[in-house]
């Protein structure tokens, strides 16, 4: 598995499998469970993981929080898919989280979220129903809730934390979005 974020990563806190208070396992998030559903039909699949947590488009691009030998990260996703170009069998590119988040402090400005995609595109927004806000379910200790608001409670920390990072669970949804655009 190979290049940008993911198996090879970028925003990448949640290509890095970052839990609130128990910090980065590259081997986990959702690139963990990708790995292994890839491994059914592929065991020999690799995975390399140049994430790194707390990135933005712009560090992604002109280097920032983590060192790699290339220089960038973007610069050393790249050099790995030209040595490795005919053995990679999936990239995953998941950058913007941090820029989003700042954004939401902002209100949320349509030019945060405007989508100019040309690939292949895990649909998590309506695995974590981003968009429901009916039904409402209920919510232990809350009531009833628009089932977004329960989706966000149950796979993230966003509730217990005060942090968007998503929980074992939440990440295991975003590896099945992942592994649907696969099919």
């Amino acid at each position: 598995m190979g290049a940008g974020c993911g198996e090879k990563s970028a925003d990448c806190s949640h290509a890095n499998g970052y839990l609130n208070g128990s910090g980065d396992d590259p081997q986990g998030g959702y690139v963990g469970p990708v790995l292994a559903s890839l491994r059914t039909d592929h065991p020999k699949t690799k995975l390399v993981n140049l994430a790194c947590s707390g990135e933005t488009t712009s560090t992604l691009i002109n280097g920032g929080r983590c060192d790699y030998e290339e220089g960038s990260q973007l610069d050393q996703a790249v050099e790995f898919l030209h040595a490795h170009r005919r053995y990679t069998r999936l990239v995953t590119i998941d950058i913007g989280g941090n820029d989003i988040a700042t954004c939401g402090f902002q209100g949320l400005p349509p030019t945060c979220v405007a989508a100019d995609v040309d690939a292949d595109v895990a649909d998590v927004e309506t695995a974590f129903s981003t968009l429901a806000f009916e039904p409402t379910v209920p919510l232990p200790g809350h009531g009833d809730v628009p089932l977004n608001v329960a989706r966000i409670c149950q796979w993230t920390t966003m509730c217990t934390k005060l942090d968007f990072h998503a929980n074992p669970a939440g990440y295991g949804v975003m590896a099945t979005a992942v592994e649907a655009v696969l099919d």
